[in-house]
């Protein structure tokens, strides 16, 4: 029943029908795979305690994954989830937490960058952790320093900006220049960086619950491997630069891992997680499977390597 909850929650008081009708109205036509029908018997067969058939399943999990926006920041700030002009897309609850979200969350969104290569090749997302100090995923990592763990000068940078339509200073540049620590067993680093007096983000030291709210805050890039219709509806095309991603915490989540279902891809390895309720880093996250889940790492485990 986890995927009937989960509709439940993400459609409010919308049907599968009027809620693409809707989100094709903000996103266009084009980009949205027709699957309303076979939602709504997924919906009503599971109100009468049956399970539905494969196909049903698949077309509300595609309904499902339409109603987690992809939010850009501008100017450090987020933006209103997409709504229709009716305002009636989203729940007004979600609304509200998303409101109050957007301000507790204001001082970090600077501390987030884009980590980027010798080439200024994107290749994860990283965030500031204490003075001089940035986390991220050891395979971000392994990448950077072909797989050696070590970091030659000049070999990485991030970049705390690079937002869409808007270009980067001097100052919105930072080099990383050294390994401090290399979780163990989990897939987290800790970098030191030129971070330029950002905050650090504060941790949670609250356990993670099944449906709690959550964004992923990272640079997520093109992903030309899964559906790119359906990827250019959820992030209307704007691959690359910092965005918001909205979705919740999904069941077998236990301590020290994370399952979740914000809109994310590769370039998102190494984004922080937020709870939506407090605006405190609950996770990072690490991978993704397309239309399954996406996985990250407790909070817990990030601080145990500072």
């Amino acid at each position: 029943m986890g995927t009937f909850d989960r509709a439940r929650r993400a459609l409010g008081s919308n049907t599968p029908a009027e809620a693409i009708r809707k989100v094709r109205a903000i996103v266009g036509s084009k980009n949205i795979p027709d699957s309303e029908a076979e939602a709504q018997k997924a919906l009503e067969t599971f109100q009468k305690g049956e399970i539905p058939t494969p196909g049903q399943i698949t077309a509300l999990e595609m309904v499902i994954r339409l109603m987690r926006p992809v939010v850009l920041t501008s100017d450090g700030d987020l933006g209103d989830l997409p709504e229709t002009a009716n305002r009636d897309l989203q729940p007004t609850e979600l609304k509200d937490e998303w409101s109050g979200f957007r301000g507790k969350v204001r001082p970090f969104v600077g501390s987030i960058g884009r980590i980027e290569d010798a080439k200024k090749s994107h290749v994860g997302t990283g965030f500031v952790v204490g003075d001089g100090l940035i986390a991220t995923n050891r395979h971000v990592l392994a990448v950077l320093s072909g797989g050696a763990d070590v970091l030659a000068s000049g070999s990485a940078r991030i970049v705390f900006k690079q937002e869409a339509g808007a270009s980067n200073s001097s100052s919105d540049i930072g080099g990383i220049t050294e390994v401090v620590h290399v979780h163990p067993k989990k897939d987290i680093v800790v970098l030191r960086a030129e971070t330029a007096g950002r905050a650090p983000v504060v941790f949670s030291d609250d356990d993670l619950k099944e449906a709690d709210r959550i964004a992923a805050i990272g640079y997520p890039e093109k992903d030309e491997n899964n559906n790119p219709l359906f990827l250019t509806a959820v992030f209307n095309g704007k691959f690359g630069v910092r965005s918001a991603a909205l979705g919740e915490v999904l069941d077998g989540t236990e301590e020290p891992d994370i399952f979740h279902d914000c809109s994310t891809t590769q370039g998102n390895s190494g984004s922080p997680i937020f709870s939506l309720a407090t605006a405190q880093v609950v996770g990072i996250h690490k991978s993704g499977y397309f239309m399954y889940r996406n996985e990250g790492i407790s909070a817990v485990e990030v601080k145990n390597l500072l």
